[in-house]
């Protein structure tokens, strides 16, 4: 009802991994959303599988690379109405400023009793508005 705007960014894993019945084939997009009311915000959602980890085993981290520069690890929250298939990271900025200049990205993630898997990301052109 208001006359805001909210530009997103939005990536898709170039690969799937498999999980255990009943999730079977599973990718990962990353949304970046900018918007009067949330601020900014990098999202992960999976397709299928739930995502796993909280600062008290201190398994709530992505690990991320750009390109071939050295591996981040990136703290990230929970989604706030507890939908398992998002999370949120941490130092949004910083990702956001990586990722313009990147053609490639690698994120490895906690996937609840799959251990970590990583996917794979890959533009022609860096990370652009849409």
């Amino acid at each position: 009802m208001t006359d805001t705007k909210t530009h997103y960014a939005r990536l898709i894993s170039d690969n799937s991994v498999t999980l255990d019945y009943p999730y079977g084939e599973c990718r990962m997009s990353c949304l970046i959303r900018k918007s009067a009311k949330y601020g900014t915000d990098v999202m992960l959602r999976i397709s299928s599988g739930q995502f796993h980890g909280n600062a008290y085993d201190e398994d709530n981290y992505v690990c991320i690379r750009f390109d071939s520069s050295r591996s981040i690890n990136y703290l990230f929250d929970e989604s706030h109405d507890g939908s398992p298939e998002w999370i949120f990271l941490k130092n949004a900025q910083d990702f956001i400023r990586r990722a313009k200049r990147a053609r490639t990205i690698k994120i490895e993630v906690p996937i609840y009793q799959e251990g970590r898997r990583l996917f794979r990301f890959t533009s022609d052109k860096p990370l652009e508005w849409l």
